[in-house]
C-alpha cells in the first residue's frame, strides 16, 4: 500500500490520522515502510499515483523480500495494474 493510497482512503472514510501516527497505526497491522526503500519512500513517481510515495508491505511477505528499490517500485506498480484488471 502507498501513502498516497492510505492518504485517499483516511479522506473517503473521513479518518483525521495526522501524518505521524500513520507508520505506528500501519504497523498495528503488520506492515512497515519497504525494506528496500530508505524510509519506505520511492526514488520515482510510481503508477496510479503519479508521485513519489512511500511503500508499506506486510511484514514477512514476499514483498518485503525484494531488496532492489527500483524493484520494490515495478512490483507495486504492477499489483496495481493487476488488481486494477482483477488478475
Amino acid at each position: 500500500m502507498s501513502s498516497v493510497m492510505l492518504d485517499r482512503l483516511l479522506e473517503r472514510k473521513r479518518v483525521n490520522l495526522p501524518v505521524n501516527k500513520r507508520r505506528a497505526v500501519m504497523i498495528s497491522l503488520d506492515y512497515d515502510y519497504h525494506p528496500a526503500l530508505h524510509e519506505g519512500r520511492v526514488n520515482n513517481p510510481v503508477s496510479p499515483d503519479g508521485s513519489k510515495p512511500r511503500l508499506y508491505v506486510k511484514m514477512g511477505s514476499e514483498a518485503a523480500k525484494i531488496a532492489n528499490p527500483a524493484d520494490a517500485a515495478r512490483a507495486y506498480t504492477q499489483a496495481q495494474v493487476e488488481a486494477k484488471l482483477g488478475s
